[in-house]
């Protein structure tokens, strides 16, 4: 998926730069930079959805019995 966005996101950006009159090393550090930003979402979304599991998963049984949850902690 990811991998897709930087694909499409470096297509455009390399296709609208010649009507900008840009140089290619600018071309060519835009397109790292691009890399850059999708791999930083990349790490971002694995992490926040790692501990939407790991709080759903102490403060579901949170609900039934408090014990449980500090021996999960645990």
């Amino acid at each position: 998926m990811f991998g897709r966005i930087h694909a499409d996101l470096v297509t455009e950006l390399v296709l609208e730069q010649p009507g900008a009159r840009s140089k290619s090393t600018r071309v060519v550090a835009r397109s790292a930079l691009s890399r850059e930003f999708v791999e930083f979402f990349e790490q971002q979304v694995r992490l926040s959805s790692r501990q939407v599991l790991v709080i759903g998963g102490t403060g579901d049984p949170a609900t039934y019995d408090r014990l449980l949850v500090f021996l999960c902690v645990a």
